[in-house]
């Protein structure tokens, strides 16, 4: 009796098994749809601005103020010499291509593009009601008159100029300055530091003007310096940043580049700076 319930019981785990299998992979299969489909949603939320761009980039000045995502043009008739507009209409439930000629409060005078000499057709329909017949039309041109317009290249080059530069520059002045105060005791280095993360909250349109008139007096309106030079001074937010790494560098590591001859340029150019170069990357 005892073999023979050790039997059921075998073979019911063999059968459940395969079940509960089944289960985790269907279970496994809706966690990972709805999770694809979460990021397929916020994905088209992100891309969306930019399809908005690049849709309106195609469009002609005349398209910009139709009220059309896509660049859409109405469909034009020319009749004996005149450009009609022509509308989708529907008469008598079925929706034709028809050309306004006129239109009144009592209604529109229309014409069939397809069959001209056949006459026209009255609708009581106003112009404003009826729906534009519009397809699809792209003006890569504008790309062109876009690039003669301007002098791309210069302003390629400025902005190459402005990145490389300042980029350089506010790595260098954060990493030396959280250097400072991240391993020198001196006193009031503390305040010195709050008063440096104090200058986080002060909004820059404050000193808009100060600066600008600054830059004025020294000569720099009109050129790249008032966008390159103030990065070489460091900015608090990168200098906090790029001190709390440097904290967790012990500093018996500086004391064995002292013992061994290293001066402090060298001890922070041959140990701090290899050790941080994912703070300086995200600083860059």
């Amino acid at each position: 009796m005892s073999d023979l319930s050790l039997r059921r019981s075998s073979v019911f785990s063999l059968n459940a098994a395969p079940r509960r299998s089944n289960t985790l992979n269907l279970q496994n299969f809706v966690l990972v749809g709805a999770l694809l489909g979460l990021v397929s949603i916020l994905s088209l939320a992100y891309l969306l601005p930019i399809g908005f761009v690049a849709s309106y980039s195609l469009k002609s000045e005349s398209q910009l103020g139709n009220g059309e995502i896509l660049p859409m043009t109405q469909e034009i008739f020319m009749y004996n010499g005149e450009r009609l507009l022509v509308y989708n209409v529907e008469i008598e439930g079925v929706t034709r291509k028809l050309a306004l000629i006129s239109s009144s409060r009592s209604g529109s005078v229309l014409l069939d593009p397809a069959d001209p000499d056949a006459g026209t057709i009255t609708t009581p329909q106003r112009a404003a009601t009826l729906d534009p017949a519009v397809y699809l039309d792209p003006h890569p041109e504008t790309f062109v008159e876009a690039a003669q317009t301007m002098n791309l290249p210069l302003a390629l080059r400025n902005t190459l100029a402005v990145a490389l530069i300042g980029g350089v520059g506010v790595v260098i002045s954060s990493a030396m300055v959280a250097y400072g105060f991240s391993r020198y005791r001196v006193p009031g280095a503390n305040i010195m530091f709050f008063v440096l993360l104090s200058t986080m909250i002060l909004p820059g349109q404050v000193t808009l003007i100060p600066l600008f008139i600054l830059y004025q007096n020294l000569g720099w309106t009109g050129t790249i310096l008032p966008l390159v030079v103030p990065h070489f001074f460091a900015g608090a937010y990168n200098v906090f940043l790029l001190r709390q790494y440097f904290l967790t560098i012990p500093i018996e590591m500086d004391e064995a580049a002292r013992v061994d001859g290293a001066n402090p340029l060298q001890t922070f150019l041959y140990i701090i700076v290899p050790q941080s170069k994912a703070a300086l990357v995200t600083v860059a």
